[in-house]
């Protein structure tokens, strides 16, 4: 994002630089401020600030609009305007308080950023910078994390000032025995670490299929990834992790050789295997009575109202009283059912076929260009936030939103290049 930085200045064009600090801001808030809600004290939180300058400038570039696909622009003005606004509507229709339908619905949004992202940039814009810059912070945000967490072992003081500093700022928890030895460190925004995971299996094989060289940026990201999932102890980021690589892998034996492909599923199963024997609470995946249990006791409740209300659901901003790690009422850490009890069937088809519609400019350039990188880490963040969506509430939030989001831009941005006059038939490599 420097690189894009200074090259706008050179140039002179100013209102991009403007626009490459909008994102960059954008980036550092959604990874290190993580629930956005810093300044909300003030009215207004420093991520809605940003939100609306992004939305903004985006408007003075709307004649660029016609660039984008009728198909990502339908899906994105469903997923971001006609779902939140008619099941918001329907929650207030069935009496929800108003303040719970915003707050409830206004994660979905997010999926709108990516028309201010689309619009504000050039169709010159490399178009792996965005993603690329989101995983340098998380790799970053991985290693203070780690820090932090060996910092906590040295004492008892140590660990309860960490633990202190997480649960006051509400960026997540530091959990320790009761000797006061560090065993869990987690923080909202660890849903992009499976993401870096993944995205360091296809820079290692990527690299060494162009190369034959080991990618040393690559093999640090990967080190960061494990490690930090490791201290993290949260089983949905393992499974996460196992689902993204997996939808990566099977991606990338339609677009590489099988040789290099079996190096890659063997570096991500030694990493998936690194997990499990280094963890020191691996049992926790026999638990049923604490947050296991919790969780299964939330399914059966909320797969039993949406049976009651199947069609349409309950609407956006429904209190429920559950048993729950949240302090919002209408969100709940199973989020994919919950959204099922939201929005009912007819929702989840309009739901189903606008990422369908969005995932339709993936299929053009997978048939058009001989390995995308941009399609392998979309398809990967895919499976990452709603696997690690379907046991914590990321699916709907602007954290997990996010993460699509700057997947799906990269996808869309290359595209524009592909689908240029002058672009190389990338079929006939």
């Amino acid at each position: 994002m420097l690189t894009v930085l200074r090259h706008t200045i050179a140039q002179n064009r100013w209102w991009d630089a403007i626009f490459v600090l909008y994102v960059t801001a954008f980036c550092i808030d959604l990874i290190f401020l993580q629930h956005g809600r810093i300044g909300s004290e003030l009215g207004i939180s420093v991520r809605q600030i940003i939100f609306l300058l992004l939305m903004l400038t985006a408007l003075f570039n709307c004649f660029q609009l016609l660039r984008v696909p009728l198909t990502t622009i339908g899906g994105l003005l469903v997923l971001g305007l006609v779902i939140p606004m008619a099941w918001g509507a329907l929650g207030v229709a069935n009496g929800n308080e108003l303040r719970h339908v915003i707050n409830d619905a206004n994660g979905h949004l997010f999926y709108l950023l990516a028309f201010a992202l689309l619009l504000g940039f050039r169709p010159d814009f490399p178009s792996k910078m965005v993603m690329g810059f989101a995983m340098l912070l998380v790799a970053f945000l991985c290693t203070i994390s780690l820090i932090a967490y060996f910092y906590a072992l040295i004492g008892v003081e140590q660990a309860n000032h960490i633990e202190k500093l997480l649960r006051e700022g509400d960026y997540g928890f530091f959990n320790v025995f009761e000797d006061g030895r560090p065993y869990r460190v987690f923080l909202s925004s660890y849903l992009f670490v499976p993401i870096l995971f993944c995205y360091s299996i296809q820079r290692l094989t990527v690299n060494w299929r162009t190369r034959h060289a080991v990618d040393v940026t690559g093999s640090v990201y990967l080190v960061l990834g494990l490690a930090t999932m490791i201290v993290s102890q949260t089983r949905s980021l393992w499974v996460g992790a196992i689902a993204g690589l997996a939808i990566m892998l099977v991606y990338l034996i339609h677009r590489t050789s099988p040789r290099l492909i079996a190096v890659a599923g063997l570096v991500g199963l030694c990493g998936g295997g690194l997990m499990f024997l280094v963890a020191p609470q691996f049992l926790r995946l026999a638990d049923i009575d604490g947050s296991a249990g919790m969780r299964l006791g939330q399914a059966v409740l909320l797969f039993d109202l949406f049976m009651q209300r199947p069609w349409l659901g309950w609407g956006f901003g429904t209190v429920i009283d559950i048993v729950m790690y949240r302090s919002a009422s209408f969100s709940h850490e199973m989020d994919l059912i919950d959204l099922l009890r939201k929005i009912g069937s007819v929702g989840l088809i309009v739901y189903l076929g606008a990422f369908f519609s969005l995932l339709r400019s993936a299929w053009r350039q997978y048939r058009i260009d001989e390995f995308s990188e941009e399609v392998g880490m979309l398809l990967a963040t895919l499976a990452v936030v709603f696997t690690v969506g379907f046991f914590n509430p990321y699916a709907t939030a602007s954290i997990g939103i996010g993460a699509i989001v700057l997947a799906l831009v990269t996808v869309e941005f290359r595209n524009l290049t592909l689908l240029s006059p002058d672009a190389p038939d990338c079929s006939q490599r």
